[in-house]
C-alpha cells in the first residue's frame, strides 16, 4: 500500500509540472501575440486537468481575442463554477456578451462583479457601456460616476461619460468631461473627436473643425475625425476639404458607407455624377438597405435624365421606409418628368400626409400646380420655399410685415433667386409702384440702369447687398411672392406689358451698324450655356457648334450673346466649321446687363436655352426663340408653345430627353 501510494504522487508532481510546463509557454505565446499556438498549450493543459482555474481564465481571454465569444462564454462559466466570487470572470464574462451584443446579459454578470467587489472600477465603467447600448442612459451616467469615485484620474471613463451626457443633450456637462478627459490626457484623439462632435452639434462649426484637426494631428489614422470634419466642412460648403477629408477616411476604413454616401453627395453638388453614382454603388453593396443611399443615388440618376432608374432607387426607399416623406416627394419629381402627373401629385400629396411641415413637399407641389397654370392653388404654396433645404437662411430680417396688398404703403421691394427670376418678376414693378405710396427696389446692381430706364420716375433703387433701412418703409414683400397679389389667374397676364424693359435705342443702333459693317443681313444673336446651380441645369445647355450649324447660311450673322469667356469655343467653331460669331468686346455680357440688352435689339432674332439671357430678351420685347429640354419647367407651362410672361417668346421643346435635333429642326 505504501509504495503503491509514492508511486501516484510520483505521478501526480509529474502531471502538475506538465501543466505548469505548458502554462508558462502558452502565457509567453500569448504575451508575444503567438494566440494560435498559446491555444493549443492551454487546451493540453486543460486535457491534464480540465478543472484549472488559470488554464480556464486564460484560455477564456483568448478565445475572446480569437473573437471566438460563445466559445469565451463556456471557459468562463466554469470559472465561475469552480470559483463563485471569482469577480474577474463575471467581468470578462460580461465582455464577451457585450462583444455578442448580449447587452442585458453583460449588465447581468458587471452587477454580479460589483456585488462581489463594490469597488471595481472596470465593473462600473463596462457596465456604463452596456447600459448606455441599452440607452438606458441615465443609468450608464450613474455607472461612469460610480466608476470615477474610484479611479478619478481615467481620461477613459469622463470620455464615456461625455458621451452619454452628450446624448441626453446636457451639453455643458459633456463638455466639461470632454476637457476633463483631455486635461488628464491632452493627447487622448478620440476625446478631441468627441468634443468636436459636440460642438458640431452645437453648431460651432469652426470650434468642431479646431478639434476634429487636433485628433488627427495626435492620432492619424482616426478614420472618424476625418469623417466627421469631412461632414463639418460640408455643412460650411467648403466642398473641396470636406472632399479631401472623405477621401482620407476611407483610405483607413474603406468599408464606411457613411463615408461613401456623404462624399457622393459632394461629387452630386460639383456635378461629377458619374464619380457620385461609383460612390453610392459602392455603399449599396456593402449596406444593402441604406435607404439614405437609395435616394442620393435616385437623385443622381435624376439628375442625369435617367428617370426609370431613378423610379427604382425611389421605390426601393419606400419599400425599406414607408414613412419616408423625401422619398415620396423625390419620386414626384421623377413621376412629374416621365409624364405621370396624377401619380406625381398623389405622391406629393402622401408625403404632406406623412408630415404636414414638409416644406420641399409644400413648394414642389406648388411648382406642380404653377406648371399646370393652377395659380390660385399655386401661389400661396410657393411661400413654402422659404423653409426649404435650398431657400432657408436666404429670408430677409426685418420686424416690418410682408406687404399683402393694402393701399398707399411704403413698401420694400427685395431680390429673390437668380438674375432671371428677378427679370422675370420685374414685370410686376408698375403695378405694384401704382399701388404703393413709395417703392424701394432692391435688384442686382447690374439691372439698376436698366430698371432706372424703363419704369417711372421716384422708385427708388438699392443693390442687393445695401437693404432699405427698416424705418424707410412700412413693409415688405420678396420678388418671388408678388405673383400671389398680382397674378392669380392666367387672365390676370393679359395686363402686364409685353415689352416692360427698354435700351439705350441709340447704343442698339450703333452697335447693328458695327456688326452689319454695310451688308444685307440677319443678325442672329445666340446663347448656349447656362451657369445655373440648380441640379440638373446642365440639361439645358447645347453645344455651340450643333447650334451655329442649324442657324449658319449666307445671309445670317451670329452673333455672340453668351456670358462668361467663349473665345475658345468661338474660335474652335470658326477652325473646324468655318462659322464666324461676332462678339463685340466693348459688352462684357455677364456684367454689362443694359449693354447686354442694346445688343439683344440690335439683333433681328434670338436663339437661346433656357437662362437669363432668355429672360431679358424676352423682358425687351425681342423675337425670340428658346430650346427647353424635356424636363418642364414651370415658368414656361405644360407644353406651351408661347410664353404667359412675355409675349415675343416662342417655345421649342424636345419631345425625348437630350434630343437637341428635333428642336433645332422646329427653328426655321
Amino acid at each position: 500500500m505504501a509504495l503503491f501510494k509514492n508511486n501516484f504522487l510520483r505521478k501526480d508532481n509529474d502531471l502538475k509540472n506538465d501543466i505548469n510546463h505548458l502554462l508558462e509557454m502558452a502565457m509567453a505565446e500569448h504575451q508575444n501575440g503567438q494566440l494560435h499556438s498559446a491555444e493549443i498549450k492551454y487546451l493540453s493543459a486543460l486535457e491534464i486537468d480540465a478543472n484549472h482555474l488559470t488554464a480556464l481564465q486564460l484560455s477564456g481571454l483568448l478565445a475572446f481575442q480569437l473573437q471566438n465569444y460563445q466559445c469565451s462564454i463556456e471557459r468562463l462559466s466554469k470559472v465561475i463554477f469552480l470559483k463563485p466570487n471569482c469577480f474577474e470572470a463575471y467581468n470578462n464574462r460580461g465582455i464577451a456578451y457585450f462583444e455578442q451584443k448580449d447587452f442585458k446579459a453583460a449588465v447581468d454578470d458587471y452587477s454580479l462583479a460589483i456585488k462581489i467587489n463594490p469597488n471595481y472600477a472596470e465593473a462600473f465603467y463596462n457596465r456604463g457601456l452596456a447600459r448606455q447600448e441599452l440607452g438606458e442612459l441615465d443609468d450608464a451616467i450613474g455607472d461612469y460616476t460610480s466608476a470615477l469615485s474610484i479611479k478619478p484620474t481615467s481620461s477613459k471613463i469622463f470620455n464615456n461619460r461625455g458621451i452619454a451626457l452628450q446624448q441626453i443633450k446636457q451639453f455643458n456637462n459633456a463638455m466639461s468631461d470632454y476637457e476633463h478627459a483631455l486635461s488628464i490626457d491632452p493627447d487622448y484623439a478620440e476625446a478631441h473627436n468627441n468634443l468636436g462632435t459636440l460642438c458640431k452639434e452645437m453648431n460651432l462649426l469652426e470650434t468642431a473643425l479646431n478639434h476634429y484637426s487636433d485628433a488627427i494631428f495626435f492620432d492619424p489614422t482616426l478614420a472618424d475625425a476625418f469623417y466627421n470634419r469631412g461632414i463639418t466642412f460640408q455643412k460650411l460648403n467648403r466642398s473641396s476639404e470636406s472632399l479631401n477629408d472623405f477621401d482620407q477616411a476611407l483610405v483607413f476604413n474603406p468599408q464606411n458607407t457613411e463615408a461613401l454616401n456623404n462624399r457622393g453627395l459632394i461629387l452630386k453638388k460639383l456635378n461629377r455624377y458619374d464619380e457620385a453614382l461609383s460612390d453610392l454603388d459602392k455603399a449599396l453593396a456593402i449596406k444593402d438597405d441604406f435607404s439614405e443611399a437609395y435616394n442620393n443615388r435616385g437623385n443622381v440618376r435624376f439628375a442625369l435624365s435617367r428617370l426609370e432608374d431613378a423610379l427604382v432607387d425611389f421605390n426601393k426607399v419606400i419599400s425599406l421606409k414607408p414613412d419616408d416623406r423625401e422619398a415620396y416627394s423625390n419620386r414626384a419629381l421623377v413621376l412629374k418628368d416621365l409624364g405621370r402627373f396624377d401619380e406625381a401629385m398623389a405622391d406629393l400629396n402622401k408625403a404632406i400626409a406623412l408630415d404636414p411641415t414638409y416644406p420641399e413637399a409644400h413648394w414642389n407641389k406648388a411648382v406642380q400646380l404653377l406648371l399646370f397654370g393652377e395659380f390660385a392653388e399655386g401661389w400661396p404654396l410657393f411661400e413654402w420655399r422659404w423653409k426649404t433645404k435650398q431657400h432657408i437662411g436666404t429670408e430677409l430680417t426685418t420686424s416690418k410685415p410682408q406687404w399683402s396688398g393694402e393701399a398707399n404703403k411704403r413698401v420694400f421691394l427685395w431680390a429673390e433667386q437668380g438674375i432671371g427670376d428677378e427679370i422675370m418678376y420685374a414685370s410686376l414693378i408698375p403695378e405694384l409702384a401704382a399701388s404703393s405710396s413709395k417703392l424701394i427696389v432692391q435688384c442686382d446692381e447690374r439691372l439698376i440702369p436698366l430698371f432706372k430706364r424703363s419704369f417711372i420716375d421716384g422708385i427708388e433703387y438699392r443693390c442687393r447687398k445695401s437693404p432699405a433701412p427698416e424705418d424707410s418703409y412700412d413693409c415688405h414683400i420678396p420678388m418671388g411672392s408678388l405673383p400671389n397679389i398680382f397674378r392669380p389667374s392666367l387672365d390676370s397676364f393679359s395686363k402686364a406689358s409685353k415689352a416692360y424693359l427698354h435700351c439705350e435705342s441709340e447704343r442698339s443702333q450703333e452697335l447693328r451698324k458695327t456688326l452689319l459693317k454695310g451688308e444685307a443681313k440677319t443678325l442672329i444673336g445666340i446663347s448656349w450655356n447656362s451657369s445655373s446651380p440648380i441640379a440638373g441645369a446642365h440639361h439645358r445647355n447645347i453645344t455651340l457648334s450643333d447650334m451655329a450649324q442649324h442657324l449658319d447660311a449666307p445671309d445670317v450673322q451670329l452673333v455672340n450673346l453668351q456670358y462668361g469667356d467663349v473665345s475658345d469655343e468661338i474660335a474652335k467653331l470658326k477652325e473646324d466649321h468655318g462659322i464666324e460669331v461676332a462678339e463685340v468686346s466693348e459688352i462684357d455680357n455677364r456684367n454689362d446687363i443694359d449693354g447686354l440688352a442694346a445688343l439683344i435689339m440690335a439683333c433681328d432674332q434670338i436663339v437661346s436655352i433656357d437662362n437669363a439671357t432668355v429672360h431679358l430678351a424676352g423682358a425687351l420685347g425681342a423675337n425670340t426663340k428658346v430650346l427647353l429640354p424635356f424636363n418642364r419647367s414651370w415658368q414656361w407651362g405644360l407644353d406651351r408653345s408661347d410664353s404667359y410672361w412675355y409675349g415675343s417668346l416662342q417655345l421649342h421643346r424636345q419631345k425625348n430627353h437630350g434630343d437637341w435635333k428635333h428642336v433645332l429642326k422646329t427653328i426655321k
